[in-house]
């Protein structure tokens, strides 16, 4: 079972009502009320079988949460990268399996990075780990910056292929990742663009018949 914990911020937990107040009477306190509270986000926590996703804010985080021991956890969310409610939005999915080209341990020991990264695993053929990105606000810069494909002076990344594609199954860059540095074997970003702004064009002509 996943188990997601919706607002884990300072109002939300602890959420202290105004009223806690009048349970003086009965012996309560602001530390009793506290301890509940936390109670409340350990039990909700554990319930957790599969995974457990906390979403927080960084500028207001639950003082419940320490972020500080588990920083290896934490995947920040750009909202404008998350892909939009229409089926039709157009997507980059990033494939990251082993290299076909060269040796190495591939994608194992990243596979709890890349689940915490967001990639969904793809048995087949050329068994793999796939994430879907809405395609105008693509970034291999912020793709390198996921927790799995950062330099990790433990985890030594070898024998990793990248392949960037844009629907509908548009190959537009591939890389390889051997001793952690990655090695450009197609990179073809006006592809990309191209699709793009065939998109943009189908767009504008929408508008003009709706109007």
């Amino acid at each position: 079972m996943t188990v997601i914990l919706l607002d884990a911020i300072q109002r939300r937990y602890p959420f202290i009502h105004p009223d806690w107040v009048f349970s003086r009477i009965l012996g309560s306190d602001l530390s009793s009320v506290m301890d509940e509270e936390r109670r409340l986000l350990y039990v909700a926590s554990t319930r957790a079988i599969v995974k457990l996703i906390v979403l927080t804010d960084q500028k207001e985080i639950t003082p419940f949460l320490d972020l500080q021991t588990n920083k290896e956890l934490i995947q920040e969310i750009k909202w404008e990268n998350l892909e939009g409610p229409t089926s039709v939005t157009r997507q980059v999915l990033a494939l990251v399996g082993n290299s076909t080209q060269s040796r190495g341990d591939g994608t194992f020991p990243l596979r709890d990075l890349l689940k915490s990264s967001g990639y969904e695993y793809i048995p087949g053929v050329w068994s793999h780990w796939r994430k879907a990105y809405v395609a105008k606000n693509f970034s291999l810069d912020e793709l390198r910056n996921e927790l799995w494909a950062k330099e990790d002076e433990v985890i030594q990344k070898s024998g990793v292929e990248v392949r960037l594609i844009v629907n509908p199954n548009i190959e537009f860059a591939k890389y390889q990742i051997n001793t952690n540095k990655w090695q450009t074997i197609l990179e073809k970003y006006d592809l990309l663009d191209s699709v793009l702004e065939e998109e943009q064009k189908f767009a504008i002509s929408d508008e003009i018949v709706s109007d």
